[in-house]
């Protein structure tokens, strides 16, 4: 049913307008239910509406397919959804009718204007840049096809795996649900589909992520109170710049790595690959990379709904709201936080806080007992993982076990990738009208005595000798270290008005040196965060009901999350090797980013709005300088990267103008190892085919030739049918348990050794003149049909990939293609050629 509306919506402009139809109910259906949990926001709950609707609507078809109760196809799910859109409005719609939208006008609009801005604008880059593949800079847009296609074939969950024939996703594919709804729901094809699902996601991100500014900029500017002081009006025009500002420095803003490529090139070409792998041997990829390279992956798909849980956050916060609402709340959060974890596993951890939050903000200041918003936080996460337990009952993660790092990231590359979002905070920290006194330099002075001292210690640990220390290149940056701990602790302790004749202020500033040098012997960057995170984690406590308090809660959940990277890793395949860290850093450091760019931006708008600073009357044009030279250079990515990207296109691939993802393959061609030329015009012939005549999900067999660079399993990737075996490396990711043992890692799970297995025998059926061996591995896999085209006969394979053992040696041998014509009429039946390229139909089995 993917593709239904085509025969009317062929033109993309009529395509474009059904698909804005469908996110607008889609919005309309969350709206009331997002307008009583999150109507203290300034939007009236506008930018969790969409979020909330489409996590609301899609959870019970998702449920009732898994439970085998109502199959994932139209019209059947229909009724399903209708049936969740109307408990929506029960349940929000006096809420909905209290609220007075004229008051609160401006907000909506604004949001309405960044989310369909947002939406239009990477859009228009998916219209300038539609391919959905490419040798060099395709990226995982093949995976996410497949998976997405395949979850649209399914009638019931778990997904099969078209990567893999007669097995199921192993894989967090909940986002890929989640698109696959809306492609059923508007009866697209993928490779529109695709381009619609990128930018409808990029607007999610935006819708709430200009929510969150605007309530934090509300907390900040109006200095508002609870308890018996009375609140006072704010500015509409500093909760406007907090959500036009925190889009733009969470989805818009680049790193600082284009400045020292400019620098380094004297050339304003930049390489926009190279700003996604900052740190060495690591990927750290940000919101607008992420989208600007259009990967559908699960880290994106996943982040409009965590960040929808923080709005939540923000509701709760120190509002006085009835009871019914506040369990409302926190079960909408249980279907975002538990719908974050299931699209991407990563995010998990980050939920958990993220509930446990919520709960503190909805109950610590009713209860004057922390144990039961504890509880509450406990229960809440439970219901997260157990509302989705059919996803949970089927899924095997091949990651189980965390590692301690023997060292973290490089500070320089660490600063490359963080330092604009961490200036913001530290300008607002520094314009601080406060002023010093000698008690909060002389705790500053001895916490940079025990970090010294700490740092020692540290030292003499790393080195395993008591009488002899290694001096390590980072030792250099001691100086640093000491000098921000004595500004740290020296300005937190200002902050925090210790008194440092108290025992307890000198205590605290003790072990606040002593604990981040000890760190840092080891751990640099994480060092460097814990130093500022512990004095702001006393003042939390210490003011959890102030205003301002979620900036900095966001801040402590950036560091967490930040530090957690830089001691631990999360074993993978990659284990042992350098890129070991890879995967942890990627997915950690990218839940960092939105965190640091809001509480950042929040931040330095309090300092920028304070009527007196320490600066008098000259802070304010020397901050809106600074923030000309920070927004400045995070615009030089967007600005220069997205023209480098925009022209990496196969040479054969039409100029730009449509959304049509495969329009690339007609006529397109690329080469091989030894530059022969492969067309990729009569793959779109069979696609197109596949598309007609096959019915149900029957298997195919192509050319398994490992992943992103020859094109292998594009054929199941765009029709979403199983092949025998897809991209080799993912499903081993997948299919294997990995396990630590010493500096290497093993896998336990036999379907690892099923995957070579798969990976070796296919290549056998397209070398092999053996008919009877042909023939029992096509009825073994269960081949309904064989393609024979113009990659399984000119890609050339290395030594050691797939029983190859000469260099550049044909994937197919032409006596092996030869032998599929011996079987036409006992075993096979042609029943399309394009070209050089066949297609043959596996005749069903005759046993004697």
């Amino acid at each position: 049913d993917v593709g239904w509306s085509e025969r009317w919506l062929q033109h993309d402009a009529l395509a474009l307008l059904w698909w804005v139809v469908i996110l607008v109910v889609t919005g309309l259906a969350g709206l009331p239910l997002a307008a009583r949990v999150a109507g203290q926001l300034p939007d009236r709950g506008l930018g969790l509406a969409r979020p909330l609707g489409l996590a609301l609507l899609a959870y019970p078809v998702w449920l009732a397919a898994s439970w085998r109760l109502v199959p994932f196809e139209l019209p059947w799910l229909l009724p399903v959804i209708i049936l969740a859109a109307v408990l929506s409005w029960i349940l929000g719609w006096r809420q909905l009718r209290r609220i007075d939208w004229g008051a609160s006008a401006r907000y909506w609009i604004l949001n309405e204007f960044l989310f369909w801005l947002t939406f239009i604008f990477f859009l228009w880059l998916r219209w300038r840049y539609p391919d959905l593949w490419h040798p060099f800079f395709g990226g995982e847009k093949p995976m996410e096809l497949a998976y997405a296609n395949a979850v649209a074939r399914s009638r019931w969950f778990p997904p099969y795996d078209p990567w893999f024939a007669d097995g199921v996703q192993n894989y967090y594919y909940y986002g890929f649900f989640l698109s696959a709804l809306l492609w059923k729901l508007t009866g697209l094809l993928p490779e529109r589909a695709f381009q619609l699902t990128l930018a409808t996601f990029a607007a999610l991100v935006a819708g709430v992520v200009a929510s969150l500014g605007m309530d934090l900029a509300r907390r900040i500017i109006a200095r508002v109170s609870w308890g018996n002081e009375q609140k006072r009006l704010v500015p509409s025009g500093w909760i406007l710049a907090g959500g036009f500002g925190a889009v733009g420095w969470v989805l818009f803003a680049g790193n600082i790595d284009p400045a020292f490529q400019i620098l380094g090139h004297r050339s304003l070409a930049i390489d926009f690959w190279q700003s996604s792998r900052t740190i060495t041997n690591t990927i750290t990829e940000f919101p607008y990379f992420s989208f600007l390279y259009a990967d559908l992956h699960p880290h994106m798909l996943a982040l409009p709904f965590w960040l929808a849980v923080i709005a939540l956050v923000l509701a709760a916060h120190g509002e006085e709201d009835e009871k019914r609402t506040r369990w409302l709340r926190i079960g909408c959060a249980v279907l975002l936080g538990g719908t974050a974890a299931v699209t991407n596993s990563w995010d998990f951890p980050l939920v958990v806080l993220l509930l446990a939050v919520l709960s503190l903000a909805s109950f610590w200041s009713i209860r004057r007992n922390i144990l039961f918003p504890l509880t509450v936080g406990f229960v809440s996460i439970v219901l997260a993982r157990l509302a989705f337990q059919p996803f949970y009952d089927r899924f095997v993660s091949p990651v189980t076990t965390i590692r301690p790092t023997s060292a973290g990231s490089p500070i320089t590359e660490f600063f490359v990738h963080f330092s604009l979002l961490l200036i913001l905070p530290a300008v607002a920290i520094l314009t601080h009208r406060r002023r010093l006194q000698l008690q909060h330099w002389f705790l500053g002075i001895a916490a940079m005595g025990a970090s010294a001292a700490g740092y020692g210690i540290g030292a003499l640990i790393r080195s395993g000798n008591l009488f002899s220390t290694t001096l390590l290149a980072q030792d250099r940056w001691l100086l640093v270290l000491l000098i921000l701990v004595f500004v740290v602790v020296a300005l937190g302790t200002a902050v925090l008005q210790f008194d440092a004749s108290n025992n307890e202020s000198l205590a605290f500033a003790l072990m606040t040196g002593t604990a981040v040098g000890v760190l840092a012997a080891t751990h640099w960057t994480a060092a460097l965060m814990l130093a500022p995170a512990i004095p702001a984690a006393a003042w939390v406590f210490l003011h959890w009901r102030r205003p301002e308090a979620p900036i900095v809660i966001l801040w402590l959940l950036a560091v967490s999350v930040i530090t957690a990277a830089e001691l631990f890793i999360v074993v993978d395949d990659l284990y042992g090797s350098p890129w070991e860290r890879m995967n942890t850093v990627f997915k950690f450091y990218f839940e960092a980013w939105p965190l640091l760019a809001l509480s950042g931006w929040a931040a330095f708008l309090w300092a920028l709005a304070r009527p007196t600073n320490a600066f008098q009357p000259s802070a304010r044009p020397i901050m809106v300088g600074a923030l000309v030279v920070l927004a400045s250079l995070a615009a030089l990515y967007p600005l220069l990267g997205t023209p480098a990207r925009l022209a990496l296109r196969l040479p054969s691939t039409p100029p730009p103008g449509s959304l049509d993802g495969y329009a690339w393959m007609i006529g397109g061609t690329y080469t091989n190892s030894r530059g022969e030329v492969i067309d990729t015009t009569e793959d779109w012939q069979v696609i197109h085919w596949l598309r007609k005549h096959a019915r149900g999900n029957p298997v195919i067999l192509e050319a398994s030739i490992g992943p992103y660079r020859g094109n292998g399993s594009r054929i199941s990737s765009a029709t979403g049918l199983p092949t025998i075996l897809g991209w080799d490396r993912h499903e081993r990711q997948q299919r294997t348990a990995i396990v630590p043992m010493d500096d290497s890692v093993i896998g336990l799970s036999p379907l690892g050794d099923a995957v070579d297995r798969r990976l070796r025998e296919v290549r056998e059926l397209y070398t092999t003149t053996d008919l009877e061996r042909k023939q029992q591995l096509l009825y073994a896999y269960g081949v309904r049909y064989v393609i024979v085209g113009q990659v399984e006969k000119r890609w050339r394979v290395q030594p050691g990939f797939a029983g190859a053992t000469q260099p550049d040696e044909l994937y197919a041998s032409p006596e092996g293609i030869a032998a599929f014509q011996a079987l036409e009429g006992s075993t096979l039946r042609r029943v399309a050629v394009f070209g050089e390229t066949v297609i043959y139909e596996v005749l069903p089995s005759v046993k004697g």
